[in-house]
């Protein structure tokens, strides 16, 4: 995970990819698992954003639609142990919604909020932030500055709190 989360915030989503694929293998713990479908989906959402940003068009990724399968029934396990909203394999489930929007051009800003909410549950403040950085881009994206601006001020703060310059600088560069 924390190879695939490094090549992200270094803008290599190819090797986020491979460094999910390589994670999936190796683990069969469902909370790790969902996160890394999650990190994997957004890999292929970043890519998806780039391709849009320079040739107008995208290509639908087979690995981003498998990691939606992985992660739903990762999520059918979690509900049939009752697992709360607030547990892992849930919050990446609705960050992972999130960057599937993301990925087929759509702003959802309700998704991002949920999945900040749920990582917020959780005591987890980075992926909490990097959630209303995405919020404030669809809000922004959807026409609703006034909405977007405080998000973005609270993702940066939270970023910089962290000392996570890689995405205080990603969210300074949007």
């Amino acid at each position: 995970r924390g190879r695939a989360e490094l090549a992200l915030w270094r803008a290599r989503p190819e090797d986020a990819a491979a460094a999910v694929a390589d994670g999936l293998r190796l683990t069969s713990d469902d909370e790790m698992r969902a996160r890394l479908c999650w990190l994997g989906l957004r890999a292929a959402a970043d890519v998806a954003e780039h391709q849009r940003a320079t040739t107008g068009t995208w290509d639908a990724r087979p690995e981003a639609a498998e990691l939606a399968r992985l992660l739903g029934r990762l999520e059918e396990r979690a509900l049939g142990r009752r697992a709360p909203a607030a547990s892992e394999v849930r919050a990446a489930v609705a960050t992972g919604e999130a960057e599937r929007a993301r990925l087929e051009g759509r702003a959802e800003p309700e998704r991002w909020a949920e999945a900040a909410r749920r990582w917020d549950g959780l005591g987890f403040p980075a992926p909490a932030g990097y959630c209303r950085w995405r919020q404030a881009a669809a809000e922004l994206s959807a026409g609703r500055r006034a909405e977007a601006l405080p998000l973005w001020r609270a993702a940066w703060q939270g970023a910089a709190d962290l000392g996570a310059d890689g995405q205080r600088e990603a969210i300074e560069a949007d």
